[in-house]
């Protein structure tokens, strides 16, 4: 079988959370062959880096690193330009999946992530996996976040990704898997049903609708790992979130279907809030992903 992600670039941000990073990396390494290349960004308020002022642990952990370390950068460029080197960068290269940890912004918006891993989740085409501090109670599980409402074949496409990235990684981690599926009744119809007691009527047949759309879809994504499914209704924004802190899963996977937007540009998107707001590592996944030969388009 193919590795889903044969070459991994791993960026450092010189701050503790770097230990995270490596340590996901290593994990990789153990369960598919890939080989690595190391990027230490160049953070604003820091002096430029220097490779023999890398903190000794993770000196070590990049010399206990299985897979082939083919480079080795440093950044010469701060902000919006070191953006646009990496940006080339990558697409030079054949690298399949981005992991670093988030840093925060600053200035008039300091809950937005920084201008590096804005670009990561919105403006990147690749896969994207957002490493942060593990809580003390994380479990090893992964949840995987699909959005079935939107029936157009671009995101159909990315589904059947996310399924079978979080399906592959499940398996080879030797960690339970969970699937996710938000829904909103319609409020609007042509027939509406009213009384004065109960309200609105609820459309009788959503759940079931979401049900057989998840099944049709496991059905094409030959998902063989056992999983538990979980039908919210409700705004992914909200339950997203929610579903990860209740399971404490350690990974939980989403689609950007709305990567170079110019509203995303400036405020960001669900996938970015959805970064955000999650206390899990999170893995994103875009159109225009590969995954062991096959590309979603």
């Amino acid at each position: 079988m193919q590795p889903m992600f044969h070459h991994i670039l791993i960026i450092l941000r010189q701050t503790a959370e770097d230990q995270y990073t490596l340590q996901k990396a290593q994990r990789l390494a153990a369960c598919q062959p890939c080989h690595f290349s190391i990027f230490i960004a160049n953070p604003v308020k820091l002096p430029r880096p220097d490779p023999q002022l890398v903190g000794s642990l993770t000196k070590q952990q990049l010399s206990e690193l299985s897979a082939v370390t083919s480079d080795y950068l440093i950044s010469e460029n701060k902000g919006n330009a070191e953006i646009h080197w990496l940006r080339n960068y990558l697409n030079e290269s054949d690298i399949s999946l981005v992991i670093t940890a988030p840093l925060s912004g600053s200035g008039l918006l300091p809950g937005l992530y920084d201008k590096l891993c804005h670009f990561l989740i919105n403006d990147c085409e690749l896969p994207v996996w957002l490493v942060k501090t593990p809580l003390p109670l994380t479990e090893d599980s992964i949840l995987a976040c699909l959005d079935i409402e939107d029936a157009s074949l671009r995101n159909q496409h990315l589904n059947e990704v996310i399924l079978q990235v979080a399906a592959e990684l499940a398996n080879a981690l030797g960690e339970p898997l969970h699937l996710l599926n938000c829904f909103q009744d319609e409020l609007m119809t042509m027939d509406l049903s009213y009384d004065t007691a109960h309200g609105f009527k609820k459309h009788p047949d959503e759940l079931g609708n979401h049900q057989r759309l998840l099944q049709s879809y496991l059905l094409q994504g030959n998902v063989v790992s056992p999983c538990q499914i979980h039908i919210k209704e409700g705004c992914p924004d909200n339950e997203v979130p929610l579903v990860a802190a209740q399971l404490q899963a350690g990974l939980t996977l989403i689609g950007n279907n709305h990567c170079h937007s110019r509203l995303s540009a400036v405020l960001g998107n669900t996938a970015h809030y959805l970064c955000q707001q999650t206390p899990t590592d999170m893995l994103v996944l875009k159109p225009g992903t590969v995954i062991a030969g096959r590309q979603v388009s």
